[in-house]
C-alpha cells in the first residue's frame, strides 16, 4: 500500500518510505520531504525551547557524538 505523506514544512507530498520521518511517542508525528526542511524546522524550533528543560539532554547528546568521534580517530590511528 504506497502512502503520501506531507511535509510540515513545505506542504509537499511524498511517498512512503522516502523523506525523514521523526516519531516522538505516541502523539508526535513530524514528517520532512529532506533534509533541508527538517533543518528548517529545527532551526525554528530551537529558539522556543526552555534552555533548562533540554540542556541535560542536549549535554548528554553531545557528549555521546564526541566520544563517537574520539573512537573512530583513534581507531584510524591505529589502522596507520
Amino acid at each position: 500500500m504506497n502512502r503520501s505523506r506531507t511535509c510540515i514544512v513545505c506542504g509537499r507530498k511524498f511517498p512512503d518510505g522516502q523523506g525523514i520521518v521523526i516519531q516522538i511517542g505516541d502523539r508526535i508525528k513530524l514528517e520532512f520531504h529532506k533534509s533541508r526542511c527538517a533543518a528548517r524546522f529545527f532551526r525554528n524550533l530551537a529558539p522556543l525551547l526552555d534552555p533548562e528543560c533540554v540542556s541535560r539532554a542536549i549535554d548528554a547528546l553531545v557528549k555521546d557524538y564526541r566520544e563517537r568521534l574520539s573512537a573512530e580517530i583513534e581507531l584510524k590511528r591505529k589502522r596507520l
